[in-house]
């Protein structure tokens, strides 16, 4: 399985120096787009996304994440991110088996 980060440029060149697959981009809404198309194929387990642009759209990656457990997507700091953020898998998980948080 291969792993692919989607981001700004620092975060990805930073990966595809550890041999992931490089994606850049320039906005949340490119993003998306991109983690759809990305999220289709069978060879990708692993999807990374940059944090500086994912907070802006995390609501529609955790329905996503919910809808389709494969490829794993996770949110990665980013050089461009100031804040600290938390992200809670266990509610996630007990959303996706449709329990109420």
């Amino acid at each position: 399985m291969k792993v692919v980060v989607i981001g700004d440029k620092e975060t990805v060149t930073a990966y595809t120096l550890l041999g992931a697959i490089g994606i850049v981009v320039k906005n949340s809404e490119e993003m998306y787009q991109k983690l759809l198309e990305v999220a289709k194929r069978e060879d990708i387990g692993l999807i990374l996304l940059s944090e500086s642009f994912s907070k802006k759209i995390r609501d529609e990656i955790n329905d996503y994440r919910l809808k389709h457990p494969i490829p794993l997507i996770l949110e990665i700091p980013s050089r461009l991110t100031k804040e600290k953020t938390y992200f809670d898998y266990k509610e996630v998980v007990m959303k996706s088996m449709g329990i109420k948080v």
